[in-house]
């Protein structure tokens, strides 16, 4: 079971200013790309850690705002890390683009030309493909993290109602593949194999496992002839004492 959070102790290591406040710097989980920095307060790093979401403290309107709750571009917390010196916190987010209200992905839109500042707004690449299964472990890890009280998560449920229902989970959703490979759309293929490994996964996160895992086995078989590989796997087959 997941202890109760004790943000008293979390913030006991953390070095506000004279208003109570510490610059808080969020990164994308995806992209990696720095989106902004802003100011996080004790009540507002503990609405954070409860709900889930990234919450800040504004100091010209001196309250609370959590990300996204009027615009929709949201930032869901996947950890928070704190700097050496106890001064700068640090937001690891999955977030809904753009960051910036000029409309911009991240706040850092101002590029210094000579003596001045242009206006030149940074281009967020894509993550590369092979990053993507563990990206998703990342976040099934920080799922599986929540605090008791936080936003309710599909994940969560799933780790909590164990094997059994993963189980379920991973037969309906390749019955579901199986029929689209059959006959139906491209699009709808993607969708379900999608649906699939993520399902897989959260399996393997209820082991203790993660795709590194797979990919580190199937690595293990490249150069070996599928035939072999298969036959270095097969079962014996149980004593009988019929004659063979």
């Amino acid at each position: 079971m997941t202890p109760p959070l004790d943000v008293d102790a979390l913030w006991s290591k953390v070095r506000p200013n004279e208003r109570g406040l510490v610059p808080c710097v969020t990164q994308d989980l995806r992209t990696r790309a720095v989106l902004m920095l802003a100011w996080v307060s004790k009540e507002a790093l503990a609405h954070a850690l409860a709900t889930g979401n990234a919450t800040y403290f504004s100091r010209s309107r001196n309250v609370l705002w959590e990300k996204g709750a009027t615009s929709g571009n949201t930032q869901r917390l996947i950890h928070v890390r704190l700097d050496c010196d106890g001064d700068t916190l640090f937001y690891m987010v999955e977030a809904r683009l753009p960051a910036c209200h000029e409309g911009t992905a991240t706040c850092f839109s101002y590029r210094r030309v000579g003596n001045g500042w242009h206006r030149e707004p940074v281009e967020v690449d894509r993550p590369e493909e092979g990053h993507i299964m563990e990206e998703l472990d990342t976040v099934l890890d920080a799922r599986a993290r929540q605090p008791a009280g936080a936003k309710p998560s599909y994940t969560r449920s799933l780790l909590d109602a164990g094997v059994t229902k993963q189980v379920a989970k991973i037969r309906e959703e390749s019955e579901e593949l199986v029929a689209a490979l059959e006959g139906e759309t491209d699009p709808r293929v993607v969708s379900e194999t999608a649906d699939l490994l993520y399902h897989v996964a959260v399996a393997l996160k209820g082991r203790g496992l993660s795709f590194r895992a797979v990919f580190e086995e199937l690595e293990r078989r490249f150069g070996i002839s599928g035939l072999d590989e298969k036959a270095s796997r097969a079962r014996p087959r149980p004593p009988t004492d019929e004659p063979g």
